[in-house]
């Protein structure tokens, strides 16, 4: 696929699987997963009914299930939201990673998994803090209403 070039997919039943796209992404699923590799430009992704699993990402800007798991790898330095209704957040930082993280459960643990943050603040469903030397903006906001969120380095 020529660089530059925006992807837009979307299925109502069954999986997509996008892999090796130099352009933006978005990518929506209503009942099947989602597997993103490789990609350079921003992403979008949203699955109602699946696992989303999105690597060698750049920048992600959203990423939503309703009812699935989430995992994410990549270098996070841009503003995002991950959010699950109903499933676990993975989200494994590359070499490069640099944001404000945001995270909130319902009712789900939160693992640092050797993930270190400078002015962290952690309770039982909450924990923030600055991964690196983000840039002026470069929040990620993680929000889970029923599953955990797991942090690790890659």
């Amino acid at each position: 696929m020529p660089a530059g070039v925006q992807v837009n997919a979307k299925t109502t039943s069954g999986a997509l699987q996008i892999d090796g796209v130099q352009g933006a992404v978005t990518a929506e699923s209503n009942s099947g997963g989602v597997t993103l590799s490789n990609v350079s430009g921003d992403v979008q992704i949203k699955s109602n009914s699946g696992r989303i699993r999105a690597s060698q990402l750049r920048h992600l800007r959203a990423a939503e299930s309703s009812s699935g798991s989430i995992n994410l790898d990549g270098v996070f330095t841009d503003p995002a939201q991950v959010r699950s209704d109903s499933g676990s957040v993975e989200v494994k930082f590359a070499p490069g990673s640099a944001v404000n993280l945001d995270i909130r459960t319902g009712s789900g643990s939160i693992n640092q998994g050797g993930v270190s943050l400078a002015t962290q603040q952690r309770n039982e469903h909450n924990l923030s803090g600055t991964l690196g030397n983000p840039a002026d903006g470069a929040r990620l906001a993680i929000q889970t209403k029923s599953g955990s969120v797991t942090l690790a380095n890659q």
